[in-house]
């Protein structure tokens, strides 16, 4: 029996397969082929896949509202060989100063372990982060 995928079912795929075992001295070939895939739900599941492990965080930087403020935490971030995906620049409801902006940034990271250093680093140049909201 050969299970049909469809863009519904191929992500829960795999799950099966992993629990199989093959007979000793066997091969196993997947095919996993459609036309109907719809790339956006793909980047969905792989955006929360990556969430999930740990290599795609999101945290909040307030930082001063001046040439250089945002910049600086892209340079730790970069530094830190880890990749922006997303940032977003709130000013409007801040209850800080108005001389501040709050920075959302979406990072994809190695790992947990990636995540703590990357943490670590920002508390030490003395940025005060929010994390995973």
């Amino acid at each position: 029996t050969v299970p049909r995928l469809t863009s519904s079912n191929i992500f829960s795929f795999p799950r099966p397969l992993a629990r199989f075992q093959p007979p000793t001295r066997c091969q196993v070939i997947s095919f996993l082929c459609g036309s109907n895939i719809d790339v956006t739900v793909v980047g969905r599941c792989v955006d929360r896949g990556l969430a999930l492990e740990g290599r795609l965080v999101r945290f909040q930087i307030i930082v001063a509202d001046a040439p250089g403020g945002i910049s600086s935490v892209c340079d730790i971030v970069a530094r830190m060989g880890c990749s922006i995906k997303d940032m977003y620049h709130e000013r409007a409801w801040l209850e800080s100063d108005v001389f501040t902006v709050a920075v959302i940034y979406t990072v994809e990271t190695r790992g947990k372990d990636h995540v703590a250093e990357l943490r670590r680093t920002l508390d030490d140049n003395g940025y005060k982060t929010k994390w995973g909201f």
